[in-house]
């Protein structure tokens, strides 16, 4: 029963996962619509924000998609995600203290 139990529970997150991505990825689509044709590269920086938001940091999927939607090489968008310290490019951990 636990096994069951277990299994059920990872579907649930998984479709939770692969609907908070879908919502993300609807969210930079309206980004990437209020930049003309030809200027998408110039969305980088907010496509790379929204991407962050949602995982807390940048996994290399995110950039990897941020390149397919942008259509810009590889290292654009690398050169940008470590030039600016606000991208995380590991996962962040949150410290406790207890008194």
């Amino acid at each position: 029963m636990e096994l069951e139990e277990a299994y059920l529970c990872t579907e649930i997150l998984l479709r939770i996962t692969q609907k908070l991505h879908l919502i993300s990825h609807q969210r930079i689509e309206a980004v990437v619509k209020n930049y003309p044709e030809g200027h998408k590269a110039a969305a980088v920086l907010p496509v790379l924000d929204l991407s962050q938001r949602q995982d807390e940091w940048l996994p290399i999927s995110a950039m990897n998609n941020a390149e397919e939607i942008l259509q810009v090489p590889p290292v654009r968008v690398s050169e940008v995600s470590t030039f600016y310290t606000m991208y995380n490019q590991k996962p962040v951990v949150t410290h406790s203290s207890l008194c």
